[in-house]
């Protein structure tokens, strides 16, 4: 059982790891400003959700041994919280600091 939070525990600071690094890491390929748009003004938003989100999965894949099923719903748990980041806080962030923009 305790090797079965362990896995749990490390699961989720590993995507917490990503949602902070990628993101930020993310920026300076595509372009700070550009990355504060409001989500998918054009395909290279969409494109860029798509690799943060698949970036995700990939790590979920790879790093944990847990059974199909949970991983689906890690999958599901990871799209959410990514799109809740990408539509919320990216605009609250640009709103913050550019307000006149």
């Amino acid at each position: 059982m305790a090797m079965k939070k362990m896995e749990v525990v490390r699961v989720f600071l590993g995507i917490f790891l990503q949602l902070i690094l990628l993101p930020f890491s993310l920026f300076f390929i595509f372009g700070f400003q550009a990355s504060f748009e409001y989500p998918f003004p054009n395909m290279g938003h969409l494109i860029y959700f798509c690799l943060l989100v698949g970036s995700l999965w990939l790590f979920i894949l790879l790093s944990t041994s847990l059974p199909g099923h949970k991983k689906i719903s890690y999958f599901i748990a990871t799209t959410i919280c990514v799109f809740f980041i990408y539509v919320v806080f990216f605009p609250w962030i640009k709103s913050v600091y550019h307000p006149d923009y």
